[in-house]
């Protein structure tokens, strides 16, 4: 796989991921990574901007058709695939956690409610 491919590749999995797991919005990954800017930490943001920049270059740039260094890149990746796939799985727990808390809630509220009416 050439390093274009590598690049465009990856850069549409982030995206992917922005989008579904971050609720990023926006035409690229520089847009989908700023709107999902609450939610990412500034090392993962600084990431995230550095594989769009090679996007960028390796699309928009006459002679750009490698990587400079392969092995950052691939580190990059690597570790923005961890840690949006961690921080995700993260976000669904407390998601979960919140949903039981509310069904909780809301049973006490109607069982309160019959108590009270019947105790009136």
């Amino acid at each position: 796989m050439s390093d274009i491919e590598k690049v465009v590749l990856a850069s549409k999995r982030l995206e992917k991921l922005l989008k579904e797991n971050f609720g990023g919005k926006g035409k690229g990954l520089h847009e989908l990574t700023e709107s999902s800017r609450r939610s990412l930490s500034e090392a993962v943001i600084k990431k995230l901007h550095y594989v769009a920049t090679l996007r960028n270059k390796v699309i928009h740039e006459d002679g750009y058709d490698h990587l400079d260094d392969p092995e950052s890149f691939d580190r990059a990746t690597r570790y923005l695939d961890e840690h949006l796939a961690e921080n995700e799985s993260s976000r669904v727990g407390s998601r979960g956690f919140i949903l039981i808390t509310l069904s909780v809630l809301i049973i006490l509220g109607v069982l309160a409610f019959f108590y009270w009416t019947r105790v009136s």
